[in-house]
């Protein structure tokens, strides 16, 4: 914490344009062999519109050109959408599309002190809880009790695991072992409800 670490390069580009800041990474890239671990601080600062379905691209296609031809990783960052808990324009959707794994980062409702690490698009995660301290570096926070938000509901009957989809159909066919088309669906409904899927008859 006394001194600079030869392992990290940080580039400040607060004072560039769109197209400037991505030049200077692709030089840094280029003249530094032994990069692993890209992070980029605010993607939405590499594109000029974040509703621009050709810009978006032309990005995404960027950092897997890099990730791929440098053999590295790359970690963005990427604003929430304040009123549903989107990532924000079309640059979110396509990074979600995209990305090996999303974590979401939020305050506390409690205590805005403590930031809440959960996962979006990522299995086997267990949440977490940090603050900043005195030192300024975060610290975990031990035995943080979570509350369950959007994020911790089933939203896709792709994201659940086999074990879940079991305990559904056990309690849909726990009162019988056969049913009509429509009793079926009813069942089914009422089956993946009670691990947290809530959704109409056409899923």
């Amino acid at each position: 914490t006394d001194q600079e670490n030869d392992n990290i390069q940080f580039l400040v580009l607060r004072e560039y344009t769109p197209d400037q800041r991505r030049d200077i990474i692709r030089w840094a890239l280029h003249e530094e062999q032994n990069i692993g671990l890209v992070i980029i601080d605010g993607i939405r600062d590499l594109i000029h519109d974040i509703n621009s379905p050709s810009e978006s691209l032309d990005i995404i296609n960027e950092l897997m050109r890099w990730s791929s031809y440098y053999e590295l990783h790359i970690h963005t960052v990427l604003h929430l959408n304040k009123g549903d808990d989107n990532t924000r324009g079309h640059i979110g959707t396509e990074l979600n599309n995209k990305a090996e794994t999303i974590l979401q980062i939020s305050k506390n409702n409690e205590n805005g002190k403590i930031s809440e690490v959960r996962a979006m698009h990522i299995r086997d995660f267990t949440p977490f809880a940090f603050e900043i301290g005195e030192d300024s570096l975060p610290h975990l926070v031990k035995e943080h009790q979570f509350k369950k938000n959007k994020m911790d509901r089933l939203t896709s009957y792709t994201d659940m695991t086999e074990q879940q989809h079991r305990t559904a159909l056990e309690s849909t066919f726990a009162e019988s072992a056969e049913y009509g088309y429509q009793s079926l669906l009813d069942a089914l409904k009422k089956g993946y409800e009670s691990i947290g899927y809530s959704r109409g008859r056409n899923t």
